[in-house]
């Protein structure tokens, strides 16, 4: 069974996830915060991070640095509602890590799914066009 991590400070995403890709068959590990997150990335073989940028105590940029520098092989995929077009800091942050996807609030399930598919099943390289 495929592992996800979904991380975001939101309760009412972090539920509609984790019910939404557990019933696509996934193990799901959520965390309120990246703090939280980088603690279960040391517990759990994961095959993917799905996380939110805008978080208290560990925000989502320092998150995806952790994981490029401890755990190269995980792909993340971002979900923000932040207009990261005037926020070049976010799209830095990005440039050079596992970044594969990037999905804008409110989130299309269907083509969160499909991206998680993509990545996590069929082992597609790729990286995420920051505009």
């Amino acid at each position: 069974m495929k592992k996800l991590l979904i991380v975001d400070d939101d309760l009412d995403i972090l539920t509609l996830f984790g019910e939404f890709f557990e019933g696509m068959g996934y193990e799901v590990h959520t965390a309120e915060d990246g703090l939280q997150g980088a603690e279960v990335l040391k517990q759990v073989s994961l095959d993917l991070v799905i996380t939110d940028l805008d978080m208290p105590n560990l925000n989502g940029c320092e998150l995806i640095s952790e994981i490029s520098q401890d755990f190269p092989h995980i792909p993340i995929i971002v979900t923000s509602g932040l207009n990261l077009a005037i926020n070049p800091k976010y799209r830095e942050a990005m440039l050079f890590t596992q970044v594969k996807d990037l999905f804008p609030k409110p989130i299309n399930m269907a083509k969160l799914y499909n991206s998680v598919e993509m990545y996590i099943n069929r082992g597609v390289e790729g990286k995420v066009a920051l505009l």
